[in-house]
């Protein structure tokens, strides 16, 4: 058994590289099948304005979500610096785009374990980071319904969901 873990840690080096050589291939692929609709693409003045006001507002949503992450962090009771968490999640973030979509999570917990936070800790700030996500979005989705029973239906699961992450709720959890 030990023979067969000592083989696989040999390997690990060349994991990065395949994955790497694994995307840039779906990538290549990708853009082949599709640069005539790529290039057929026009963009006005208007469109190149939409474009910038649009990776303004992301790129403001990232920030602010990495700074969520931090409260989240220290709530935990972990002292973390709100620059680091900021720039950890951007940095992360960038891997959410590679095949599998959990690759960003796995950089923020090893990035966190590598600078002194539990791993049960960093796993547990990313559900509830992704808690308070799906909350934000249901209150957005009910505020925008426009059927009082949705509306009322995505009231009701923003509020367990918010209830679910309650520091009360969480507390008893940890004396558990």
């Amino acid at each position: 058994m030990k023979a067969n873990f000592r083989m696989f840690k040999g390997l690990k080096p060349y994991l990065r590289w395949v994955l790497l050589g694994g995307t840039i291939f779906f990538l290549a692929k990708a853009l082949k099948d599709n640069w005539q609709e790529v290039l057929g693409i026009e963009l006005g003045k208007s469109g190149w304005g939409y474009m910038t006001i649009a990776l303004l507002v992301t790129l403001l949503a990232h920030i602010w979500s990495g700074w969520v992450w931090s409260w989240i962090l220290r709530f935990l009771d972990q002292p973390v610096d709100s620059m680091w968490c900021v720039g950890v999640y951007l940095k992360t973030n960038i891997a959410k785009y590679l095949p599998g979509n959990v690759w960003h999570f796995y950089g923020r917990v090893r990035t966190a374990t590598a600078a002194g936070v539990p791993l049960t800790v960093g796993t547990l700030s990313l559900l509830m980071e992704l808690l308070l996500m799906a909350a934000a979005a249901l209150s957005i989705a009910a505020i925008g319904s426009p059927l009082l029973n949705r509306g009322l239906t995505g009231v009701s699961m923003v509020a367990m969901i918010l209830m679910a992450v309650h520091p009360w709720v969480l507390s008893a959890i940890r004396l558990v």
